[in-house]
């Protein structure tokens, strides 16, 4: 027996909004790496970076056409057409879990390779013998980066009780420091949700958690000012 390392053919490569340039590269590179052509499904809500991206690889000297494609268009229809299509062997696909169960069904109607990088968000435990400083700046960071639109963030805060109402009052402290707006206004340092679509979920997530009967540390309301804006918030005695 021997393995032998060859293209697998045309990949369809499906990436999220939240962070185009990098996700798109995250699965663009390997595959010309490894000697495969693609078609990239640019996010249908930041479609312009994963566009552009392409147009500038079609201006390299000696770049062979067709090799690397983008194309933009909603999940179930640009995403369902590559998925299906009999001559895509490999899709890699980040994003929702269930568009991820979709994908896999259809990917073995033609026996298609699927590689899924689905959401979940692992907590971050803080136990009393912490450098509490550091678990607030790192819970901050990670918790509101690109406005909490970050499949990483650590939006689950596990405390020990012994250093609850220290740790609570930093991070109280931390996400009212926040200063939200656009990336053009000075001093800001927390943007916009991409859509009302999804500020409305957030909305909706937090009302949810106050009927469960959790306390509002901090935030917890729109921003009232053009664009998608939400205060940074804290939830606390979590049951």
């Amino acid at each position: 027996m021997y393995t032998r390392k060859q293209p697998v053919g045309v990949c369809g490569l499906i990436t999220p909004w939240n962070y185009p340039a990098l996700m798109a590269m995250f699965k663009i590179a390997p595959m010309l790496a490894s000697g495969c052509t693609g078609v990239h499904k640019a996010p249908d809500l930041t479609p312009l970076t994963s566009l552009r991206m392409v147009e500038l690889w079609h201006e390299i000297e000696g770049v062979v056409p067709g090799v690397l494609n983008s194309v933009p268009g909603l999940g179930p229809v640009a995403g369902e057409a590559i998925t299906g299509h009999p001559m895509v062997r490999k899709i890699a696909f980040t994003g929702s879990t269930a568009t991820g169960r979709r994908i896999m069904s259809k990917g073995a109607e033609t026996i298609k390779r699927v590689n899924l990088e689905l959401g979940g968000k692992g907590p971050l435990v803080v136990f009393g013998d912490a450098d509490v400083d550091k678990a607030v700046a790192m819970a901050s960071n990670y918790g509101f980066a690109n406005s909490g639109q970050f499949c990483a963030a650590p939006t689950r805060l596990i405390v020990e009780e012994s250093v609850y109402d220290e740790f609570a009052e930093k991070m109280v402290a931390s996400a009212n420091a926040y200063k939200t707006g656009y990336w053009m206004e000075e001093g800001v340092n927390k943007g916009p949700i991409v859509s009302q679509n999804q500020l409305d979920k957030i909305l909706n997530y937090i009302e949810l958690g106050k009927e469960s009967g959790a306390e509002v540390l901090c935030g917890g309301k729109k921003i009232e000012r053009d664009g998608y804006f939400v205060e940074p918030t804290l939830f606390g005695n979590v049951d």
